[in-house]
C-alpha cells in the first residue's frame, strides 16, 4: 500500500479572495511609534495610605474578630476567663456575710467559677499578645 502525497493548499487570499480583503480592513496591522517601541508606559503613582487598626474600645465577654494592632492579621480572639475585681468582691462578701447570716461561708469559692462574675481577656491567637480586657465592673 502506497501513500500519496497531497500538493500543497493554496494560500488564504487566493481561496477566499474577497473575505481576507474584507478582514484586512476592519482589522488593520497595528503599528507602534518608533520612540516608544519595545518600552512600557509609566507605572501610575498612588499616595501611600497608612492602615491603623485599632480594636474595638468595648470588647464583650465572647471572641471577636478584628485585626490585630501587632501582627496585622485578621484573627478571632482568644477569650481566657481571668478573676477580676467582681469576683474578688464577692468572694469576700460571701466570707463576711456567711458568718452573720444563714449563707454558708464555705461556698465562697463559687465565684470563682461562674463565668458571669469572671472578666474575659482578649488575646491575638496569632502572635499571642493581649489586645484588651473585658471587666464586669
Amino acid at each position: 500500500m502506497k501513500i500519496e502525497e497531497l500538493p500543497p493548499l493554496p494560500p488564504y487570499s487566493e481561496i477566499y479572495p474577497s473575505l481576507s480583503s474584507d478582514v484586512r480592513q476592519r482589522h488593520p496591522e497595528p503599528t507602534a511609534p518608533a520612540e516608544n517601541y519595545g518600552s512600557f508606559p509609566p507605572a501610575p503613582q498612588f499616595p501611600a495610605q497608612n492602615v491603623i487598626t485599632v480594636p474595638p474600645k468595648k470588647l464583650g465577654p465572647i471572641p471577636v474578630k478584628l485585626n490585630c494592632p501587632y501582627c496585622h492579621v485578621l484573627v478571632m480572639t482568644n477569650a481566657k476567663k481571668k478573676a477580676g475585681i467582681l469576683t474578688w468582691a464577692v468572694f469576700i462578701g460571701c466570707i463576711i456575710f456567711g458568718f452573720w447570716f444563714i449563707f454558708p461561708w464555705c461556698l465562697a469559692w463559687v465565684p470563682f467559677y461562674l463565668s458571669s462574675c469572671l472578666d474575659v481577656v482578649h488575646e491575638c491567637p496569632s502572635c499571642k499578645r493581649k489586645l484588651g480586657r473585658y471587666t464586669r465592673i
